[in-house]
């Protein structure tokens, strides 16, 4: 994928769970690690993810952050459907 001058690049994410490296959520963001900092710290999204987040933080543990495609802007309208809510 070429990207052009003006175009800002996107990460397609996943965070697995480091206990059995299974995929638990999809989303994109143009920082995925800031993205993870704010999953982790601000406890934003639905009930499962929540309450999947708040399990890993009692074991002590964080989920693993999974880049999974690098995308343009011009792509991203049509990627957003493919985020994934567990």
């Amino acid at each position: 994928m070429q990207i052009q001058q003006n175009e800002k690049q996107y990460y397609i994410y996943a965070l697995v769970d480091p206990r059995d490296k299974a995929g638990r959520y999809v989303g994109m963001s143009k920082d995925a690690r800031m993205r993870l900092h704010q999953h982790l710290y601000k406890y934003k999204g639905s009930k499962r993810l929540l309450n999947w987040l708040e399990e890993l933080d009692r074991l002590g543990l964080t989920p693993d952050l999974q880049i999974l495609e690098a995308i343009t802007d011009s792509d991203a309208y049509y990627t957003m459907r493919r985020e994934r809510h567990p």
